[in-house]
């Protein structure tokens, strides 16, 4: 005789485990050049047009020189010209906690902050670094990295309640994952070092020589950060079936507290990995078929393993309506090398080993 499972209510966020879908549209990006607005649907696929309510670009913070301060090969005019180009459009999410704001840092490590700013507008510093030559289809193609910080003050942590913490650890204790390790890496924190990024590349005027043509360049890849590096890691990478011209500004959504980056309304994205809940339910699932739980054991585990994954560990956003550029953005140059008063770039224990990590590797 085959055992068949009770019915259970949130049969559709189990479903939802096994396939899941952001809660509103992915934005990928706007042509400001053409007028055109684009955006990409993740769930469905497709792109259609909208209008967003863009705030004015206020510019660069940093000096427009000719130099090459920061020794990459590379003249800090393009690198300005060239980032202002790809700068990104945020949604900044709404009900921070008072004191909680972008910030800037005093020029010397450790990094340590110096002022406090919005949260709205939002601020941003960027670096521009040459990732090296590639050919495609007979044509040699000149890669770079731009990566675009937004730097808090503070991470205000997820708000997880008692119940939430008990769900948590029936569910995750099936698997014997510890539920110190999760809780650990969604606590609050001094500094909160997000970012963005993103891939271009312009073909090259001769041999290995990189064109220092800002609008010769296009976006062939873009990096979104959430949680990079922990357990709840939910960074994701974007590639457009074409390269994007510029001007194009990534649309980018900051969740409320952990200010983890998303290219969507990320309002109750679930932070457990799909692959431990996918064992989660089928682990439940196998207990109950062979008899080790009962009925209604199954159904507790159950509803535990949703309220956990889809209620409890989730990141938070509250829109407000604005797509906005950053309202200062400063160039901090290498981390060997930086600049405009950004040393604090080569704290060991923050930024350094973030802009030394790779995104991306060229064949």
């Amino acid at each position: 005789m085959t055992n068949v499972a009770p019915t259970y209510v949130s049969q559709a966020s189990r479903d939802a485990a096994q396939n899941p879908k952001p809660t509103q549209d992915t934005f990928v990006y706007a042509n400001g050049a053409t007028g055109q607005y684009l955006k990409y649907n993740l769930a469905l696929g497709n792109l259609s047009t909208f209008t967003p309510s863009f705030s004015t670009n206020s510019g660069l913070a940093t000096p427009l020189g000719g130099g090459d301060a920061d020794g990459d090969g590379l003249p800090d005019t393009f690198e300005n010209q060239l980032a202002d180009l790809f700068t990104p459009a945020y949604h900044v999410s709404g009900g921070e906690q008072p004191g909680t704001s972008f910030a800037t840092f005093f020029d010397s490590v450790p990094q340590t902050v110096a002022e406090v700013f919005g949260p709205n507008p939002p601020r941003s510093y960027f670096r521009v670094t040459p990732m090296g030559f590639a050919t495609l289809s007979g044509t040699q193609y000149g890669f770079l990295r731009i990566d675009y910080l937004t730097l808090w003050n503070r991470d205000d942590g997820l708000a997880v309640s008692t119940s939430c913490r008990l769900q948590l650890a029936l569910a995750l204790g099936l698997v014997g994952i510890p539920v110190g390790q999760i809780l650990d890496g969604i606590a609050d924190h001094p500094l909160d070092n997000e970012r963005s990024a993103v891939l271009v590349a312009a073909p090259t005027p001769s041999p290995s020589t990189y064109s220092f043509d800002p609008n010769a360049y296009r976006i062939w890849s873009i990096y979104s950060s959430a949680h990079e590096n922990t357990f709840t890691d939910q960074s994701m990478y974007f590639f457009p079936d074409q390269p994007i011209p510029g001007p194009a500004h990534v649309l980018l959504g900051l969740s409320r507290a952990k200010h983890a980056t998303y290219f969507f309304n990320p309002e109750r994205w679930p932070l457990i990995p799909p692959i431990v809940r996918n064992i989660v339910y089928a682990t439940i699932t196998d207990l109950w078929l062979s008899g080790i739980i009962d009925d209604l054991e199954y159904l507790a585990y159950l509803f535990a393993a949703d309220t956990a994954f889809f209620s409890c560990i989730v990141d938070h956003f509250q829109e407000q309506g604005i797509d906005q550029y950053a309202e200062a953005r400063t160039n901090v140059g290498e981390p060997n090398q930086p600049i405009n008063g950004c040393h604090f770039i080569q704290d060991p224990n923050h930024l350094y080993p973030v802009l030394l990590r790779p995104l991306w590797q060229l064949n």
